[in-house]
Order: structure tokens, then sequence, then C-alpha cells
């Protein structure tokens, strides 16, 4: 039985300490072995964080993940007819460069000097929303003359008005006056033929008295005669205010109509102008669309169109440009093409 108390340990024994072990020696196949697996472990892990890629044999069309750098098809804008080719596939163009001209071929556009007789119509409508400006402006200065001629002509009716009212008071004044004397003709003719009667008078006396109740009567009735007649001048000028306001009303209704009627001219023409503005511009563009241009620098690669004369409808292809910096690194199913480089401008 083993001693293995704390106090009695085990003797260490060494490999030198044996016949055997010094015999045998030490295995150098298990050392390199463990090295290598060792090293083969660490770069494998080393590896696992290294950026890597798979390649394969393939056959397929390349292409850029950069929608700007693929081949471009430029579309015709607008329909028309193809007149003139300033480039042939392989050239290098740059960005605005003219590639080819297109023609008209809807008749409303045929007019080679559309644009300037457009001008010309816009010039003419914008002269007559002027001149529709102008007589409203002209109205306005008429209704206001109306305006203070109608405030002159009531201050004169009110005045003449009040004219007639005070001759009027003033004649019926005397009327009362022209009762009141007659009456006292009427009493002093009466007393004096009863005094005559008495022998009191004489009768010249008498006679004139009655040529004074004559007189009297005369005045009573040149008095209601003048009463008469300022009644009627009254009525008179309070006619005439009527007819003065019926007359100023009617004036400035006409010219307020003619106004409105100007006003509502001016702003037909004013839109007709601006349609055709609109209409200029649109024409202008669609001119500037005659020629196609180059949207970035590249090389022509196709034309989809070729034929002089041939027709194009609105967003037919016409033809293929790829940008210029892709070609550098890569050809797409051909030779990088060469040739001089065309430029033709407007």
């Amino acid at each position: 039985m083993l001693d293995l108390s704390p106090h009695n340990p085990l003797p260490v024994l060494g490999r030198t300490s044996f016949a055997s072990f010094r015999t045998i020696g030490k295995a150098k196949a298990s050392e390199h072995f463990s090295k290598w697996l060792i090293a083969v472990c660490v770069v494998f892990l080393l590896g696992m964080f290294l950026p890597w890629t798979q390649n394969i044999r393939a056959r397929g069309t390349l292409t850029s993940l950069s929608p700007d750098q693929r081949p471009q098809t430029i579309h015709a804008i607008i329909p028309g007819r193809l007149e003139q080719w300033f480039v042939q596939e392989g050239d290098l163009v740059q960005k605005g460069d003219t590639i080819l001209r297109l023609s008209e071929v809807k008749p409303e556009y045929f007019d080679p000097k559309l644009l300037d007789r457009t001008a010309d119509q816009i010039h003419a409508k914008e002269l007559t929303a002027r001149s529709y400006d102008e007589k409203v402006r002209s109205l306005d200065a008429q209704i206001d003359a109306l305006t203070s001629g109608l405030r002159i002509k009531l201050e004169q009716a009110q005045n003449k008005i009040k004219q007639a009212q005070l001759q009027l008071q003033s004649d019926s004044i005397r009327v009362i006056a022209a009762r009141t004397e007659i009456k006292v003709a009427d009493d002093q003719f009466t007393r004096g033929e009863q005094q005559f009667k008495e022998g009191l008078i004489s009768k010249v006396e008498v006679e004139r008295r009655t040529v004074v109740q004559q007189r009297a009567n005369a005045t009573l009735i040149d008095a209601q005669n003048k009463l008469l007649d300022s009644r009627n001048e009254l009525l008179n000028a309070s006619l005439d205010l009527g007819g003065i306001k019926n007359d100023y009303r009617d004036k400035l209704s006409k010219a307020e109509s003619e106004k409105f009627s100007s006003m509502s001219e001016m702003y037909t023409t004013e839109a007709e102008v601006s349609k055709m503005q609109v209409d200029l511009a649109n024409y202008t563009v669609r001119a500037g669309n005659y020629f196609v241009t180059a949207p970035q620098p590249g090389y022509i690669t196709k034309a989809v169109v070729t034929g002089i004369g041939e027709t194009v409808k609105e967003g037919d292809d016409l033809i293929t440009v790829i940008e210029e910096g892709t070609l550098r690194h890569y050809t797409i199913g051909r030779t990088r093409p060469t040739g001089d480089t065309r430029r033709s401008t407007r």
C-alpha cells in the first residue's frame, strides 16, 4: 500500500532516470504535427475574417449597377421626319452635342414663321387689352364728371325749390294782405253809403271809396294769380329735381354698363394673351426639340433609325449612347469603338 501522506510525497521521476526512456528518445513527429495543426487553425481563423470572392465562368451580358453607366436609349420627344445625321456609330460625343435633326410632320406647325406670327398676335392682343384699359379709365373719368355734374345740378334744383318756396310764402302773405285790404275797403264803402244817406259825406267821397274797393279787389286777384304762379314754380322745380336725378341716373348707368363691358373685354383679352404666351412657349420648346442632343458624354453604340426621310413617332427609339467612363473599364460584347470624334452644334 502506498504511503501518500503529506510527510511521504511521491518521488519525481525524470525521463533520463530510466534506461528505456533513454533508449527510445523523444518523438519528433508528434511535435511537428502539433505545430502544423496549430498553424493551420490560426490561418483558418484569420481567413474567416478576411474578404473573399468566388469566381465562376459563365456566358451573359455585362451590365453596371449604376443606372447612369448603362447604355441609354434616346427617344423622340416629338413626332418628325429624320433630316440629317451629325454623328455615326462609334463616335464620342459630349453633353449637348447635336446628334441628328428632325423636321415637322404636323400641318399646324408647318409655318416657318410660326414663332414670329404668334409673337405679333400677342403684341396685337396686348395693344387691344391696353385700349380697353384706357377706355375703362376714360369711362371712370366720365362717371366722375357725371357724378360731379349731378351734385351741382341737384344743388341748383334745390336752390330753385327754396326760391320757389320763399316766393310762394311771399305771395301767400300778399294774398292775406290783399284780403285784409279788401275787407277794410268794403267796410269803408258800407259806412260811406250810410253816411251819404245821412248827409255826412258827399257823393265824391262815396265814389272814392268805391274806387278803393275795386282797387283792393284787383290787388287780391293779382296776388292770387301770383300765388298760383309761385305754386306752379315750386311744382316745376320739384319735377325738375326728379328729372335731373332720372337723367343723370340713366347716364351713369350707361357709363357704368360700358365700363363693365370694357373690363370684361379687357379681362378676356388678357386671358387670350396668357394663352397665346403659353402657346408661344410651347412652340419655342418644340422648335428646340427638332435637334436631338447628347444627354451626357459617351459613345454612340447603335442607331435605331437610319434612313434620311424616315418618320418617327413620339417616344420612338432613335439612338443608343453609353457613358464614356464605362468603356474605360470593360467592353460590352464588342471591341471598344475607335474613330474620329465628331461634334456638331446648332
